[in-house]
């Protein structure tokens, strides 16, 4: 079985390999936000929350 960081986020699947939160493509920040606020189809969204890993 997979081994998951202690504080992710269930059910979200992070793909982003430069980002901080990303921990064997699991999201751990605390909340994340998808922007904009108005879009017609998941091409136009992304994840606000990103923070470029250091």
């Amino acid at each position: 079985m997979e081994q998951r960081p202690q504080n992710y986020l269930p059910g979200i699947k992070c793909e982003v390999k430069n980002c901080k939160y990303n921990d064997a493509h699991c999201c751990t920040a605390e909340e994340i936000r998808v922007a904009p606020q108005h879009a017609c189809c998941a091409a136009d969204t992304a994840c606000a929350t990103f923070k470029p890993a250091e």
